[in-house]
């Protein structure tokens, strides 16, 4: 079941992403750039959210479900990775390369975001089951338990050769957004009590959490801390931005869901890429580099154009490949 909140907030993610990677090239502004720093973690939150959903309802054995979450990841990755090589190499295909770019996670710059994350699918199960049916007090201190191990994780591992996440065990303090993700999703099933009314979609609750949410980002703001959110694994900075930016984004669409039902269709296209994350995550980059190479940027409006290309470009993958295994899956039944 598609979720709607969810897709947007990914899509947010994975326009930050993007936009993240456009700094340089259709702007220039450094505070804007700085804006897009929630991207990952984000992403890491809402995936730690989902698999929680995902975990609660399976039946199928561990084994079993692993191999559902991490086959519909890995097989796009190689694929794309055997994309990016066709490309850089002008179809020219060499076996130990590919190989090395496999392993390596480096077909292209944003690969190293697999690595890591499917290290947490694996082990999603195993932390479920560290919060899952205890109460509110036991999911703290759980939670503080994978704060102080995402912390060692983070300051004292490496593995060499890769880059931010991807270069710590279990990506380092994005463990503990993705156990945060988990966490709140089992909280949001059964809330205190001071806390229903948000969790219940109470109009009243909804406005105030969003005042307070665009009060903590002024503050934020004025307190210079998003200079120090800059960080691949993230720091305390990036996480409480992140937070901050996915409270407001939460509750404008819980808001516009509730009270202006027509309004909320503006947000269907972000849903659109939120739904397709995955391929535009894998494929954005491609897009970037073929698009300078066809000259979109030296055209009018090229610089308002080229982020559109990017991200239309990624969604038709997405959907293409989504609706083809669909075809592909109903014809082998029959």
């Amino acid at each position: 079941m598609q979720i709607r909140w969810i897709n947007f907030l990914k899509g947010a993610a994975m326009l930050a992403v993007v936009f993240d990677h456009l700094y340089g090239l259709v702007y220039l502004n450094t505070f804007i750039h700085s804006l897009t720093i929630y991207s990952v973690t984000l992403f890491i939150i809402l995936a730690g959210f989902t698999s929680s959903i995902s975990i609660g309802r399976t039946k199928l054995p561990i084994k079993s479900y692993i191999y559902k979450r991490v086959a519909p990841i890995v097989v796009p990755y190689l694929v794309a990775t055997l994309v990016y090589h066709l490309y850089w190499n002008k179809f020219h295909f060499d076996f130990n390369t590919f190989k090395n770019q496999v392993i390596m996670f480096n077909g292209a710059a944003p690969f190293y975001f697999v690595l890591f994350f499917l290290q947490l699918i694996v082990v999603s199960p195993l932390l479920y089951k560290l919060f899952q049916g205890h109460k509110f007090y036991q999911q703290i201190l759980g939670l503080l338990f994978i704060y102080l191990m995402s912390f060692y994780l983070t300051h004292f591992t490496n593995v060499a050769n890769y880059y931010g996440g991807a270069s710590r065990i279990l990506g380092g303090s994005y463990l503990f957004c993705f156990c945060l993700g988990i966490f709140l999703q089992l909280l949001s099933t059964n809330p205190p009590s001071f806390l229903k009314r948000i969790f219940q979609s109470d109009i009243k609750g909804l406005v105030f959490g969003l005042v307070a949410s665009l009060f903590a980002l002024f503050v934020y703001l004025n307190t210079h801390l998003l200079d120090k959110s800059w960080a691949n694994p993230p720091n305390k900075s990036t996480l409480v931005y992140t937070l901050i930016i996915a409270a407001i984004l939460f509750f404008i669409f819980q808001i516009a869901e509730k009270r202006f039902k027509r309004l909320s269709l503006i947000f269907t296209p972000i849903e659109l890429i939120g739904s397709n994350s995955l391929y535009v995550f894998l494929y954005h980059s491609l897009f970037i580099y073929y698009g300078q190479k066809i000259g979109l940027l030296t055209i009018n409006s090229g610089k308002i154009l080229f982020p559109i290309f990017c991200l239309v470009c990624s969604v038709l993958i997405g959907i293409i490949t989504t609706r083809s295994k669909k075809i592909i899956k109903s014809r082998s039944v029959k």
